[in-house]
């Protein structure tokens, strides 16, 4: 999952919960999703709310996930751990640390990226009230 403050600010890290070029990172998503750090979804949630920006704004994130012929496993996470999954998640996790209302606006998945090991994914992108 890369982390992206979408349309209206600046910042945002970057991770993905599965491999970091190419070799497993398990601990990635509980960095991209920590109110602990300060470039991670949550934090730029945050910072979006709080910002002069309106009532809404927005957050863009990239999911890769394995493809099957992909032999590599991240053993602290399950092993088919879905777009929808993260989405759901990072949507919790902003209500239950800083109260605000999120939601998931879109899932849009992809295939056929030329990279060795991020050929697929989705796009998730999140709205922020």
């Amino acid at each position: 999952m890369r982390s992206h403050v979408a349309d209206r600010a600046a910042g945002g890290g970057e991770a993905d919960p599965l491999l970091a070029n190419g070799d497993p990172e398990p601990t990635m998503f509980g960095h991209v999703s920590s109110p602990f750090h300060r470039t991670t979804l949550l934090t730029d949630a945050r910072r979006l709310h709080e910002s002069s920006f309106g009532d809404q704004s927005g957050l863009l994130g990239l999911c890769y996930t394995r493809t099957d012929a992909d032999s590599k496993t991240a053993e602290e996470l399950p092993e088919r751990y879905t777009a929808a999954d993260a989405a759901e998640k990072i949507v919790r996790d902003i209500n239950y640390w800083y109260e605000i209302d999120a939601s998931v606006c879109k899932i849009t998945h992809f295939t056929g990226l030329q990279h060795t090991v991020h050929k697929q994914g989705a796009v998730i992108s999140w709205r922020i009230e």
